[in-house]
């Protein structure tokens, strides 16, 4: 492409297709494969970084192992490294990472971190979030995720699981089953029901319920018509 690679110098193993790929002043930088206008433009010591798209990685000065894919994917990375990001990135400023690490970013706009340095973090399209295993050169498997988060509708998740209904949302916050066949549900307003899709108590229950420890409440109310009921004396 027209002006790509024309400000190298001693950099080694690079590759670039397109209008000014690869194209500003890249110096030591090596081993990168940029396709695209613009792509990883500003480029000067940075290695192994593969841009695919209009302006991909375009204010990369010295950020390395970064994967773009995408109309301006990681377009304000400037200095980090192990970054995958697939999806169009729509504005240039607020929370876009510019110097975070291994981050995961799938979707519109969802380069965007709960700051502009934010690591180990995954958003996939603005609305699953999580916090990652830190980065590692072990070779096997992390044992340890206790630093482990995921959340939805929350993209700063405080247990290892976090739902965060928004206002507004109609359906409820989490279920197991259908709307018509649910065995366990929990709404917006936190009421928890097993076997019915509408509880109105804490806890509803349809249906028997066992339990081999204490019961401890400030007052039984029995509805049954037809069923006696006996509590035994303490």
């Amino acid at each position: 492409g027209y002006q790509a690679l024309t400000g190298a110098t001693t950099g080694t193993y690079n590759t670039a297709l397109g209008y000014q790929s690869l194209g500003g002043a890249i110096v030591t930088g090596a081993n990168n494969v940029a396709l695209g206008r613009q792509a990883l433009y500003s480029n000067t010591s940075g290695s192994a970084n593969n841009a695919i798209g209009y302006f991909a990685l375009s204010n990369s000065t010295s950020a390395s192992f970064n994967t773009s894919l995408g109309y301006q994917s990681l377009y304000n990375l400037s200095t980090g490294y192990d970054n995958i990001m697939l999806g169009h990135i729509q504005n240039t400023g607020g929370n876009n990472i510019t110097t975070g690490y291994n981050n995961i970013m799938l979707g519109y706009n969802a380069g965007l971190g709960t700051t502009t340095s934010s690591s180990n973090f995954l958003n996939l399209g603005n609305s699953f979030f999580g916090t990652l295993v830190a980065t590692s050169t072990a070779t096997t498997l992390p044992t340890d995720f206790s630093q482990v988060r995921f959340g939805i509708g929350t993209s700063s998740p405080w247990a290892m699981l976090s739902v965060n209904p928004t206002n507004g949302m109609t359906g409820p916050a989490f279920v197991v089953g259908s709307s018509t066949a649910t065995n366990f549900i929990v709404t917006n307003a936190g009421l928890a029901g097993i076997g019915l899709s509408a509880p109105t108590y804490k806890l509803d229950v349809s249906g028997q319920g066992h339990f081999t420890g204490l019961v401890d409440a400030a007052n039984f109310v029995a509805t049954s018509t037809t069923v006696a009921s006996t509590f035994a004396y303490n």
